[in-house]
């Protein structure tokens, strides 16, 4: 994705349902640089939920 900033630097964002990643790089992704990755935390020892979908603690 290019810059609508102008500049010789593009920003690329990589997503799934786990993580998110956003970067920057110039003309083919020479000198890229990591801005933001952050990774979704799961925890499964706090919530339980029951088989008619009610939510406990």
């Amino acid at each position: 994705m290019e810059s609508e900033f102008g500049g010789e630097r593009c920003f690329g964002i990589l997503a799934n349902m786990d993580f998110i990643m956003v970067c920057t790089y110039e003309v083919e992704g020479a000198n890229p640089e990591l801005l933001l990755y952050k990774k979704k935390i799961v925890r499964h020892d706090k919530i339980e939920i029951s088989l008619n979908n009610q939510v406990s603690n």
